[in-house]
Order: C-alpha cells, then sequence, then structure tokens
C-alpha cells in the first residue's frame, strides 16, 4: 500500500508512509490518477506532443510551396532533383531543364532553379526551426493539447515567413 495526497480529484504527490492529509491508495497509483467515489483510476490517454509536432513539420515542410506563382514540390525525392538542377544550374548559367508542377510542364533557367531552390531551402529550414522552438514550450508545458502544437506551428511559420 502507498499513501497519496489528492487536490482538486488528482493524485498531485504519492509516499510510502502514512502523513497528514494522505489517503491509502494501491501500489499502482501515481501522480496524475484521478481520484473519484473513492476509487483511483488512469488519466485519459494525453497524445505525445512532440509526435504531433514532428507529424505536422513533415506535412508542411513536405506539403510544397509557390514560389514566383508555381507551385514547387517540397517532398524529399523532388528536393533530391531541386538540388540536382541547383548544381548544373550553379555551375553553367545557360542551363536549363523541364520541370513538372502542378500546374503541368515548365522550362526553368539556371536563375529559376537557383531562387526556386533557394525558396525550397528557406522553407525546410524554417520548418525545422519552429519545430525546435514549439519543441521548447512543450518541453516548458506551455504548449499542452494537439491543437496548440499546430496553431503555435503555423503561427510561427507565418512569423518567420515575415521576417
Amino acid at each position: 500500500m502507498a499513501y497519496v495526497k489528492i487536490e482538486n480529484n488528482i493524485v498531485v504527490q504519492k509516499q510510502p508512509d502514512e502523513a497528514e492529509g494522505f489517503i491509502e491508495a494501491p501500489d499502482d497509483v501515481v501522480p496524475g490518477y484521478i481520484y473519484e467515489d473513492g476509487s483511483f483510476t488512469p488519466p485519459p490517454h494525453t497524445p505525445d506532443l512532440k509526435a504531433v509536432l514532428a507529424d505536422w513539420r513533415y506535412g508542411v515542410e513536405t506539403g510544397g510551396i509557390t514560389v514566383a506563382g508555381v507551385e514547387i514540390q517540397t517532398d524529399r525525392e523532388s528536393r533530391g532533383n531541386l538540388m540536382a538542377a541547383h548544381i548544373m544550374a550553379s555551375e553553367d548559367a545557360n542551363y536549363s531543364v523541364t520541370w513538372k508542377t502542378a500546374q503541368g510542364f515548365t522550362t526553368l533557367d539556371a536563375q529559376a532553379i537557383l531562387t526556386i531552390s533557394a525558396a525550397v531551402r528557406q522553407h525546410v529550414e524554417t520548418c525545422f526551426a519552429v519545430e525546435k522552438i514549439v519543441s521548447d514550450l512543450i518541453d516548458t508545458e506551455a504548449v499542452n493539447r494537439p491543437q496548440e502544437v499546430q496553431d503555435r506551428f503555423m503561427n510561427g511559420m507565418a512569423e518567420m515567413a515575415s521576417e
């Protein structure tokens, strides 16, 4: 048997010895359990907020961006293809490539490739920078709900885009 302290129907402290303000509880009861009508129940499942955050960041990271009115895919395979084109464009100012976008095929010259690759790189870097900021907020418990994770992430993306 263990002894727990209850505040607002929540177990907030556990100890092995009887003390004033503590009640008897089974050994498996830990802080966070709910105490109602003389019985203890585990808290409802709480989602792993960092997993929620990582999933949200991945979706934004790979969801594409628009550069100069052209929708550009930002999935990891497309970024690899863009990197190859970037290397070629960096070495040859006359380089051009036929590129498939959501609007159809277009020809990108070297300058367009460099502009697009810089925008994609900035987008990906921003996604990870904002994920770090929100992760730190989760660590300090300033963010504690999945919707709040998503809201903070999207607000962070908007703030960084306006800088």
